[in-house]
């Protein structure tokens, strides 16, 4: 049986320790004792996903301030368990979890900035997962220090109004970004209209 379940905090350690430094890089990945911090301060959850109590894969996530917008700021489903489908479960789970929301974001790498053949081809694949599972890109882009992000969206409960999705997300990138200097190199774009 495939569950998802909220992780504490030294389960989180764990995962991060053993899986997240190991597959994002030191630009995409946040100090372990900010997200630490995030826990504590009720923005940031933790989610495992088990199989026959195995865990298959995770998902860390930050909420907006209203509560009704969250970001997908982590997603890996385990080597072992990829190509199998984990992921769409994943993002299944999830998307049921929070029904009661407004907004499930995902951040997903330009194409225009792929670095070669290999990497645009996995950057077309991520957009096409997030497509096949039920995400629609939006207008908005991110800058992120140096690297452009295209904004997915899967609205939960309503369609996707993109000056209040700006908006949560600025709450979100200043809750996780608290740092102004750091803050400055996170930059959202202005909403080019509603979809």
């Amino acid at each position: 049986m495939i569950e998802l379940r909220l992780l504490d905090y030294p389960i989180v350690k764990e995962i991060y320790e053993e899986y997240l430094e190991k597959e994002f890089t030191d630009d995409e990945r946040k100090p372990l004792v900010v997200l630490k911090i995030l826990m504590k301060l009720n923005i940031y959850e933790c989610y495992g996903m088990y199989e026959d109590n195995e865990l298959t894969g995770y998902a860390f996530m930050c909420r907006g301030k209203d509560g009704q917008t969250i970001l997908l700021d982590y997603l890996e489903i385990i080597q072992k368990y990829r190509g199998q489908g984990y992921g769409s479960k994943i993002l299944k789970l999830l998307q049921e979890k929070f029904a009661d929301k407004k907004y499930l974001i995902a951040e997903v790498e330009s194409l225009e900035q792929a670095s070669d053949e290999e990497n645009l081809l996995l950057r077309s694949r991520r957009r096409a997962f997030y497509e096949k599972n039920g995400f629609k890109e939006t207008s908005l882009t991110l800058m992120m220090f140096n690297t452009m992000l295209n904004i997915y969206v899967t609205p939960l409960r309503q369609e996707i109004n993109e000056e209040e999705l700006a908006a949560s997300m600025n709450q979100i990138y200043d809750s996780l970004y608290y740092d102004k200097l750091i803050r400055t190199r996170v930059v959202l774009s202005e909403p080019k209209g509603n979809n």
